[in-house]
């Protein structure tokens, strides 16, 4: 916490930033760099650590998280970034599916550009409407994206029917 602090102190305008390391306190960066724009963040093997007790980040407009395990708080963190233009979660990253998570996304009118790959619990075997809807209106509203889903069990039909309903209307392969 205290580096977030002396970088605002010594460099107020600090607009980007780049950690890396094996355990980081996202709220630590967020709320001391106080003109923060764009966080990138490199991690090794450890969970994305967010408390959803933090306050609103409305100057973030680019979160780009690279190696790590689980980022089960992502929901949280995206409530309180609602200008967020660019998410990116990759390089091997689990971000758990829940269809509320997907609603959020779809209600972030500034998001244009998504990186994210989602795993499926094992209780979810389709996609209602509402979630195959939901995709439609995202992938729509975005320039550029990848969304991908997986499961650890490979024979479910989740993902073969997203793609025969999605296709179709998105132009895919």
């Amino acid at each position: 916490k205290e580096i977030f602090e002396n970088i605002n102190r010594n460099w107020p305008n600090v607009k980007e930033f780049k950690i890396e390391g094996l355990r980081v306190e996202i709220n630590d960066a967020l709320e001391n760099i106080e003109k923060l724009e764009k966080l990138e963040i490199f991690l090794r093997s450890k969970d994305l650590q967010f408390y959803h007790n933090s306050s609103a980040h409305p100057n973030m407009k680019s979160l780009i998280v690279h190696e790590v395990n689980s980022t089960n708080n992502l929901f949280f963190l995206l409530l309180k970034m609602p200008n967020l233009e660019t998410l990116s979660v990759g390089d091997r990253s689990i971000t758990q599916y829940y269809d509320f998570l997907l609603e959020t996304l779809c209600k972030m009118k500034s998001l244009r550009v998504l990186y994210i790959g989602f795993e499926i619990m094992s209780h979810k075997a389709t996609a209602s409407g509402e979630e195959i809807e939901m995709l439609k209106k995202l992938c729509e509203n975005l320039d550029e994206f990848s969304i991908s889903f997986t499961r650890k069990d490979k024979s479910f039909p989740f993902v073969s029917q997203l793609h025969e309903k999605l296709k179709n209307c998105l132009l895919m392969d």
